[in-house]
């Protein structure tokens, strides 16, 4: 089944909160109050401690020394994503190597022999890794779904209520995506490895990198509904770019990558409370990123068994890299973050729960950071 939706006027928000019985659930907010303050746990940090400062003598720098200047501290055993570097020529070339492999055309020049789109794909992708260039563009109005049934297609009808600029909604099953996959890279191994991977959920997960890196747009599971229109998720976002590292960017700009903070399964050590024994990782409910973005670019190389351990060590890769900054420092902003192309949205707003007791409930093991308020809260998810 594959559904595609042209754009609907826009209806009545309808709040996704439900009243708070009080008089129930008094005792267990007791509770959760006393686990909060008497555990340790992740804490919230100042957006301005992540705004590097530019002396004048920094000023003067050339970006790639700006660069090298600010990623001095890079520790990788810290921030771990597989490469034990963080410099921009390896990783423009290991994703040179990724796009020839995905797409299956080379010429003698190792660079991707790509025609009409791809080609212009591949300028977008050597754009977000060049230190002098800034015209980055815009993630495309399209929102697009993996799954089956009238659920599927009911949430994507409220994306389209909040978003009267989307132009183009998607709902896809297993055998569209792997009829689409088959087609589009049939002169790489993309069939070979889809083939190869365990289930049809697994195969699914990768189809989802190879969507976004050729057609761009935001993903988003079934079982999400939008809260907020996606033009107000960066309404209150810090910018804390180097302007250095992109001297020509307008601050004002559409991101080019979304993603949103959560718990990965990864294990951190934590003596006071094992409860968060977790690092922080990235939603993989909801993101979006434009065509060709070197995120999506790296993603599609790999066949891990969870989109979660994929999407989190490439997002890690590409905001140290390219943009000196650690995602572990911005897990703990309570503030959506702008960072070079990218936006980063605080823990929780890409599954924000439904009743005030269960935001409460999850601040109290440290998966939400401000449980008071629903300003963050741009995408529910159910179950």
């Amino acid at each position: 089944m594959l559904l595609s939706v042209g754009t609907s006027t826009r209806e009545p928000k309808v709040s996704a909160y439900a009243p708070l019985p009080s008089e129930e659930i008094a005792p267990s907010l007791a509770l959760v109050f006393l686990a909060a303050f008497t555990l340790q746990g992740p804490s919230t940090i100042s957006p301005a401690s992540l705004i590097p400062p530019v002396h004048p003598s920094d000023a003067s720098r050339a970006p790639w020394e700006r660069l090298h200047q600010l990623n001095a501290d890079y520790d990788p055993a810290k921030e771990r994503f597989g490469t034990g570097n963080a410099r921009l020529d390896l990783y423009r070339n290991e994703m040179l190597a990724a796009i020839r492999d995905t797409f299956g055309n080379t010429s003698t020049t190792s660079v991707p022999m790509l025609y009409g789109d791809d080609e212009e794909l591949l300028e977008d992708m050597l754009c977000h890794l060049d230190l002098g260039c800034s015209s980055f563009k815009p993630i495309p109005q399209r929102v697009f779904s993996h799954g089956s049934g009238d659920t599927g297609l009911v949430h994507l009808r409220k994306w389209q209520q909040l978003n009267p600029d989307l132009f183009e909604l998607q709902l896809s099953d297993h055998e569209d995506l792997r009829t689409w996959a088959g087609r589009r890279f049939d002169s790489s191994s993309i069939p070979d490895v889809c083939d190869r991977l365990p289930s049809p959920a697994h195969q699914d997960n990768l189809s989802r990198f190879l969507a976004l890196l050729t057609t761009g747009g935001i993903f988003t599971s079934p079982t999400t509904l939008p809260l907020q229109p996606i033009a107000d998720w960066a309404r209150t976002a810090v910018d804390i770019t180097d302007p250095v590292l992109a001297p020509e960017r307008d601050p004002l700009s559409s991101p080019s990558l979304i993603v949103g903070i959560a718990w990965t399964g990864h294990t951190a050590k934590n003596a006071l409370n094992p409860l968060f024994s977790r690092e922080a990782g990235l939603a993989v409910s909801t993101f979006g990123a434009t065509p060709g973005h070197p995120m999506q670019s790296q993603g599609s190389g790999l066949t891990s068994d969870s989109v979660r351990l994929l999407l989190t060590p490439v997002a890690r890769r590409y905001l140290r890299t390219r943009w000196a900054t650690s995602l572990a420092l911005i897990s703990r902003e309570p503030v959506p973050v702008r960072i070079g192309d990218a936006l980063i949205l605080p823990m929780g707003s890409l599954h924000a729960r439904s009743t005030h007791f269960a935001k409460l409930l999850d601040w109290s093991v440290g998966r939400d950071f401000s449980p008071l308020s629903i300003e963050k809260d741009f995408v529910a998810r159910e179950g």
